[in-house]
């Protein structure tokens, strides 16, 4: 089925437009099995996703030994009761720490809450490399976009 890549491309920075968290899956440091865990997310001026997060959690570990990464994405349509009909993309790249005061405050801006632990040692903020995007919007709605596209 043909996919038209323009729409594809709108809808998956509509998703990301509107994200508040995410889960974010690493390879485990200790066993190379898939870890999963939610993220609270912001994005820098070009739409590259931010997340704050410790060295004391097992995927901040994760990422410092392998910064390949996925972030899962998810429309939040509460009145859509089957959880697979919602659209939801997979950003796949790779995360490193980044020391960027204005990217610190640009999330701190969309995590108001992040501002309480923000300055805490083992906190800092991590930013993906978007490689591809995996967007599934709706029944044969499936679509691959390179990571460029995404960016503002």
């Amino acid at each position: 089925m043909d996919v038209d890549i323009s729409a594809a491309i709108a809808t998956t920075k509509s998703l990301l437009d509107h994200a508040v968290y995410a889960r974010l899956a690493t390879g485990d440091a200790e066993n190379g099995h898939p870890f999963v865990s939610l993220v609270a997310i912001g994005f820098s001026v070009d739409r590259a996703p931010l997340t704050l997060i410790s060295s004391l959690a097992r995927h901040t570990r994760n990422l410092q030994t392998d910064g390949r990464a996925s972030l899962l994405f998810e429309e939040t349509n509460a009145n859509e009761k089957d959880l697979l009909a919602r659209a939801r993309v997979t950003l796949v790249g790779s995360m490193q720490q980044v020391s960027d005061q204005a990217a610190l405050e640009r999330f701190i801006a969309s995590q108001p809450q992040a501002k309480v632990y923000a300055d805490f040692r083992d906190f800092s903020l991590w930013q993906m490399d978007i490689e591809e995007a995996y967007l599934v919007a709706g029944f044969g709605r499936i679509a691959s976009i390179p990571g460029i596209n995404l960016l503002s």
